[in-house]
């Protein structure tokens, strides 16, 4: 059954009350997806629509109605907003080195199952708007008691993301979504790139 507006209030109020970062957004919570994103996004045409972030208005929106449970709805919570969010959280030089190191792994093992699924879910996005949806993937699973190891994130970026001495797996991509996470707890993240547009991954001044 679907959830209520008034049930999902609640998910987020409890989701900002964990990661306190996420009070810096707004949330628009509607019935369906043609309120909450467009009157244009019908399933007909843009597919079941369950949630969707915009940098430029610094805001989420959620179709209340397309959500079978609390616990779907919170999945897409932590996709949205530590996913998404949570990406422009780094600086632009930084979040261009984890794209990229995300976008080698397509024929990892332990992540390309989630690589054929966004393949079959955003069949036109781009390489690294596909990477940015295997880095939500990853945040979908976080809990909040989901342990931080702060020197393993910190090997992970150097070693990971920065040198390339070795290719990514699901582990390191997992330990830099909760380092994220984290973050957001602790009020030690705040957003350093802006997209130029909600359609842009990048700052406005293309750093």
């Amino acid at each position: 059954m679907p959830i209520t507006i008034e049930q999902a209030q609640g998910l987020i109020s409890e989701f900002c009350r964990i990661y306190s970062v996420a009070l810096q957004l707004r949330y628009k919570i509607r019935a369906t997806q043609e309120e909450a994103i467009h009157e244009t996004a019908t399933i007909e045409r843009a597919g079941r629509i369950f949630g969707a972030y915009f940098p430029v208005g610094r805001y989420a929106a959620f179709a209340v109605s397309n959500f079978r449970d609390a616990m779907a709805f919170t999945r897409t919570l932590r996709h949205e907003i530590i996913g998404h969010f949570g990406l422009n959280t780094f600086r632009p030089s930084e979040k261009r080195a984890l794209i990229g190191a995300i976008s080698t792994t397509r024929h990892q093992s332990t992540l390309s199952e989630w690589w054929l699924d966004v393949d079959r879910r955003y069949p036109s996005l781009p390489e690294s708007f596909k990477a940015e949806e295997i880095f939500c993937l990853a945040c979908e699973s976080i809990r909040p008691d989901s342990a931080v190891d702060s020197l393993k994130a910190d090997q992970v970026s150097r070693q990971v993301i920065l040198a390339r001495s070795r290719p990514m797996e699901h582990d390191d991509l997992f330990t830099i979504a909760v380092a994220v996470a984290d973050g957001f707890k602790n009020r030690t993240r705040f957003q350093q790139t802006f997209p130029a547009t909600d359609l842009d991954q990048w700052s406005r001044e293309g750093l």
